[in-house]
């Protein structure tokens, strides 16, 4: 139970998860999400750092800044096997476990703005250097008293800050890049906190990575574009964890550094990278670039670090409680398909569309993760302009709709015998979460 916590933890740069392809962001700047996160193979602004930065090459001098802004609802009920059995223990157990059974919860998470910025400069004729700061993943859940008698409460909020740079080479035909993403997380979670389970106070991590890049124009109007994400390797995540007595089941003194409360904690250590990527793109351009058109392919390896027993305490360091309330997220690898086009329909206004759809990777099996980790969102549509109010400043509007997205399943509840001192029959957990909302973009583009 604690450790699927951790899970519902590990999610997004960003509030809960709604412009995301599982943890990842849809897109990296406004300019980029009014096309649907598409652009491996054409560079729109400095999003190409994260995207593909071989795509650097079409760019000249200039800096990014945008920021999106995420009103989200998130939403579940849940009941359990011992609710109804009549019995007078197994209901009371399942009264505690599920405070107010079939009662849909509203998450109180707040919308949270998130920032990207980035600066593209020409270092030679053929060379582009690129930094900046991007949000690339997250999560988040506020729920009231429910889920065993307490809220649910997790953060994660993750930032890359990539340096990269690209060569073009014969004559433009060919472009190549690369970026060194240095990266930096925060964690903090709380379940079952009335029920005895210690919180998780917030920690952070500092991560590393690479990606590599390629972009080949074969024929003026048409490129192909092709990225490789590697894995973000992070440190540990370390949690000052305190005394706990989950069910008030220790007995008072077993543990006297606790008093009453139980067993004591420690230092816990939990590893989670963010797993690696690869996308291919296309981009073809019609009319003397009066219609601009992209789509992209990316593989997602979700099951490299949310796959089964994952993420994972490292060094021995799991307290009684982690080792009590093992959790598996379970996710599974996913495909997502990016297409957008952009129409100059005025020297000084672009009008931008596009749609994003990656089916969630969650195992709809794993109740109580998916409840805390609500990373559901599958089918976006977006919209944007462009408006050109100087020879060297644009601004960029853009917002992502995602449509309601519901998952529902069954999952095994752990085994409280131990805690509850006799035999218990297994337990099942079902619920229902769903998610839905959009976003808002702007940004401010300077070439110079």
């Amino acid at each position: 139970m604690k450790k699927l916590a951790t899970a519902l933890v590990i999610a997004l740069a960003a509030g809960p998860a709604l412009a995301t392809n599982g943890l990842r962001m849809t897109a990296f700047s406004p300019l980029n999400a009014s096309v649907g996160g598409a652009g491996v193979a054409y560079g729109w602004d400095a999003s190409a750092l994260v995207l593909n930065p071989a795509t650097l090459a079409d760019l000249g001098s200039r800096v990014d800044f945008g920021g999106a802004y995420f009103p989200t609802t998130v939403k579940y009920s849940a009941t359990n096997s011992y609710i109804g059995t009549g019995i007078p223990a197994l209901e009371q157990l399942g009264a505690l476990i599920v405070n107010q059974p079939n009662v849909t919860l509203t998450s109180d998470f707040p919308a949270v703005p998130i920032p990207n910025i980035g600066v593209v400069i020409p270092i030679a004729k053929d060379w582009r250097l690129g930094l900046g700061m991007a949000s690339v993943a997250g999560v988040g859940a506020d729920y009231a008293a429910n889920l065993f008698s307490s809220t649910v409460a997790t953060s994660y909020f993750n930032f890359r800050f990539p340096v990269g740079v690209s060569w073009q080479l014969l004559d433009g035909m060919l472009s190549l890049g690369a970026t060194a993403n240095g990266s930096w997380a925060l964690m903090g979670y709380s379940l079952g906190a009335s029920v005895g389970l210690p919180p998780h106070p917030v920690a952070s991590s500092f991560g590393a990575g690479f990606t590599l890049g390629a972009r080949v124009r074969p024929v003026p109007f048409i490129a192909i574009g092709a990225a490789y994400e590697s894995p973000t390797w992070f440190q540990p995540f370390e949690f000052n964890v305190g005394c706990a007595n989950p069910l008030g089941a220790i007995p008072a003194g077993a543990s006297p550094q606790c008093g009453p409360l139980g067993l004591p904690g420690g230092r816990e250590k939990l590893e989670f990278n963010l797993p690696w990527n690869a996308t291919l793109g296309i981009e073809v351009e019609l009319l003397d670039g009066v219609l601009l058109l992209v789509g992209d392919v990316q593989y997602i390896a979700w099951s490299t670090t949310l796959g089964p027993g994952q993420p994972a305490f490292v060094d021995g360091s799991a307290t009684f409680t982690s080792n009590a309330f093992p959790f598996s997220t379970n996710w599974k690898d996913q495909w997502v398909f990016k297409a957008g086009g952009q129409v100059k329909a005025l020297d000084w206004l672009k009008v931008r569309a596009g749609f994003n759809y990656g089916q969630a990777p969650l195992d709809p099996t794993r109740a109580l993760e998916n409840i805390a980790f609500p990373a559901l969102a599958q089918s976006h549509v977006t919209l944007g302009a462009g408006f050109q109010v100087s020879k060297s400043i644009a601004i960029n509007l853009a917002t992502v709709i995602a449509f309601d997205n519901e998952i529902s399943g069954t999952g095994a509840l752990p085994d409280l015998s131990g805690l509850a001192g006799q035999p218990l029959p297994p337990g099942t957990l079902s619920y229902t979460t769903s998610v839905s909302g959009y976003t808002l973009e702007a940004g401010l583009a300077v070439t110079y």
